[in-house]
């Protein structure tokens, strides 16, 4: 078996083994991702040539506008394997996380420690490195070649029995998540719209319907959800919504916005004049006790690693250095987290709706943000997140007002990276505070959610874009 090192310090041991990935466990395959989220689109690339000069064959290519002939190889077989698809664009239809598809090879596939994966439009297979040969043949039995001609799996039709980690055979396993077969769905609405503006974009922003969402080409592993509109033929601007777990690192949930060109058959992320991404609304709602409620302080804001109470007086930190808890939209300092107790702030019911929230929101949180930034000479906040919990349940609203890039093709928003969300703390009588022993869940168990967002692009003096609504 052919092994090829990559020579770097912080990857040295993840190896190339037969046109596969190989990592020595799903630590260092997160690590690894988390890593490739964090750089800039060259350095993305620098990093990925690395192991397209081994001869690995991504998923999703990373690939420098010089990379002419492996952009042609990668566009050749893609079409043929969608050539009844007119929307196929650089990105898989599978995969909806980028830097997670571009660690996986065309076949969809990885090595973690001595396991093969290979994530197919019917679920994830996986099976002992011995048992590679089992692998192939069950999936060619089942005809399982990740293009159109299998039959979609819909995993609200399929049983209880079928969803989970399920025994194939005595050497394959399957992995579907098990889904959330509610009423969601998006809005109304009649199309994304088309125009110029001379203010900046900001006319077009706010004139957005709600677009009409396609959904992803399959929906084995979550729920993917895509708006696109067309300058012409060869470009368009995407827009994308997902939420899907994998198992070997968890779950993604995330939004992004693309500028793309047709060439060779594909649409190609390619840059343009401007871009952006806002988050008007991104909703989560959780079943969770808060057992301490009733020693909490009504509202508690979040700054720049200081605390604050309604009338924006610092609060005296106990037990050492004050530190945040962990919550799914962190960016340094540049964001404002308020914590309200519901109760004590009259919300006695917990039966809220996205709306009311929302509402709730741009009438109180959004006012302690902005009336702390004057407060401290700084300019009115981009980012709030308002954490809203009763005795059993926690409500996260948080709004990221726009992400704007010049010469630039894509923005991603990743919301959950396996991270770990913590909500309450305790008080004591001489108005400082103390974290307890936080309350732990993820981001992708929510009962309910609601993403609201725009992804636009100016090319010329032409803006594209669409809103994509989406509740569940």
């Amino acid at each position: 078996m052919l092994v090829n090192s990559i020579d770097k310090n912080e990857i040295s041991s993840i190896q190339f083994v037969e046109g596969r990935l190989h990592f020595t466990n799903s630590e260092q395959l997160t690590q690894k991702i988390n890593e490739l989220k964090k750089l800039d689109d060259t350095k993305v690339e620098n990093e990925m040539a690395k192991f397209y000069e081994k001869g690995f064959k991504p998923l999703k290519p990373f690939y420098k506008e010089t990379d002419f002939e492996l952009k042609e190889e990668y566009a050749t077989k893609k079409a043929l394997k969608l050539k009844s698809s007119n929307e196929a664009g650089d990105d898989d239809e599978l995969i909806a996380d980028d830097f997670f598809a571009s660690v996986l090879n065309e076949n969809r596939e990885i090595q973690v420690s001595d396991t093969i994966y290979r994530y197919t439009d019917k679920g994830l297979f996986f099976c002992h490195i011995d048992d590679i040969d089992e692998l192939e043949q069950y999936l060619e039995i089942l005809n399982l070649n990740s293009n159109f001609k299998s039959g979609q799996v819909v995993p609200c039709e399929m049983g209880e029995e079928e969803l989970g980690v399920q025994p194939m055979n005595d050497y394959v396993k399957r992995f579907v998540p098990y889904p959330d077969c509610g009423n969601g769905g998006s809005g109304s609405g009649t199309g994304s719209g088309s125009g110029s503006s001379t203010n900046y974009g900001d006319t077009f922003v706010n004139n957005l319907p709600e677009c009409e969402t396609r959904n992803g080409f399959w929906q084995i592993l979550g729920d993917v959800k895509i708006c696109e509109d067309y300058y012409d033929d060869r470009h368009r601007v995407k827009t994308k919504y997902w939420k899907q777990k994998y198992l070997i690192f968890g779950s993604s949930i995330g939004v992004s916005v693309k500028h793309q060109k047709r060439t060779l058959g594909i649409f190609w992320t390619t840059k343009t004049d401007e871009i952006r991404l806002g988050l008007k609304q991104v909703y989560f709602e959780y079943e969770m006790p808060v057992p301490n409620i009733q020693n909490t302080i009504p509202v508690l804001i979040a700054y720049q690693g200081k605390f604050y109470n309604n009338n924006l007086q610092i609060l005296s930190v106990l037990n050492g250095a004050p530190q945040l808890p962990q919550l799914p939209f962190q960016d340094g300092y540049n964001i404002v987290n308020i914590w309200l107790n519901f109760p004590l702030l009259g919300y006695q019911n917990v039966t809220v709706t996205s709306k009311e929230m929302n509402k709730l929101f741009w009438n109180k949180a959004w006012g302690y943000a902005k009336d702390l930034g004057k407060k401290l000479g700084k300019p009115e906040p981009k980012k709030v997140t308002m954490v809203g919990f009763t005795s059993n349940k926690v409500i996260i609203n948080h709004v990221d007002r726009e992400k704007v890039e010049y010469n630039d093709g894509k923005i991603n928003h990743i919301f959950d990276w396996n991270g770990q969300i913590t909500f309450k703390w305790t008080t004591n009588v001489n108005g400082g505070f103390q974290w307890s022993m936080p309350s732990v869940k993820s981001l992708y168990d929510y009962k309910k959610a609601k993403i609201d967002i725009y992804g636009v692009a100016k090319q010329g003096s032409v803006w594209k874009g669409s809103r994509l609504v989406f509740t569940e």
